[in-house]
């Protein structure tokens, strides 16, 4: 369909810069446009960083390990971890929709240190409890909810390269892109001394507002139904 149809659109919807990239090759008559994804929950207003400089952030592992790519990140971090002596330095939560059983054979000896929790009905409250958020996916395709999620929420959101997919460049960091399980539970560690974790989350939301909030969504598509010549004056 690539190869033969797509030439034919006045545009074609990607939501990573790298997706229209891999199309053109394809077919390089297509006219791919970039809308990224957006999460529409709402926005909260952070705590003045003076409120949270010397408090060692609470940390989650987040993602569904009943999905491979998840799981097999999450195995390989567990006995990352345990080197580092993470365990012994915070308590880290986990929210992996499998049940209690199979969440303590995938986190090996790491398990004790661990607090499970299978599912929450209301994630936004959840996930305000947490300050550091770590995917652990290594694979996938397309943007990572997750990852828009924490980033609206204004957490620090640590993960491998995968769970970056389609963000923008900026100036300042606002998440730590990690190597391998070794790299990122050396982040984690780096990540636990105060002031190391509030900066970083308070960024990561400044991109979302400008990149990934509703009302750019909303801008983006606008202008794209509207440059589209069976379109126009529509709506």
């Amino acid at each position: 369909m690539e190869k033969y149809y797509l030439h034919f659109a006045d545009a074609v919807h990607v939501v990573k810069a790298e997706d229209g990239e891999c199309l053109k090759r394809i077919n390089p008559h297509i006219k791919p446009v970039v809308i990224p994804l957006a999460s529409i929950g709402t926005i909260p207003v952070l705590r003045s960083p003076s409120c949270s400089t010397q408090r060692q952030p609470k940390v989650l592992i987040w993602g569904n390990l009943s999905l491979g790519n998840i799981s097999s990140g999450y195995t390989a971090l567990m006995p990352a971890l345990e080197q580092a002596q993470i365990g012994q330095m915070t308590r880290i939560s986990v929210l992996g929709r499998i049940p209690y059983k199979e969440f303590l054979r995938k986190s090996g000896a790491m398990g004790r240190y661990l607090d499970y929790i299978e599912r929450t009905d209301d994630l936004d409250a959840f996930l305000g409890q947490f300050d550091l958020v770590i995917i652990p996916d290594l694979g996938g395709s397309g943007q990572k909810f997750r990852c828009l999620d924490a980033l609206r929420l204004g957490k620090c959101v640590v993960g491998f390269d995968i769970a970056f997919a389609g963000l923008p460049k900026h100036s300042r960091p606002y998440f730590a892109r990690c190597q391998d399980p070794q790299d990122l539970a050396y982040q984690i560690k780096k990540l636990l001394a105060p002031g190391e974790w509030q900066e970083m989350g308070r960024e990561g939301q400044r991109v979302f507002i400008q990149h990934f909030g509703f009302e750019s969504f909303q801008r983006k598509w606008c202008s794209l139904i509207g440059s589209i010549p069976p379109l126009q004056g529509r709506g």
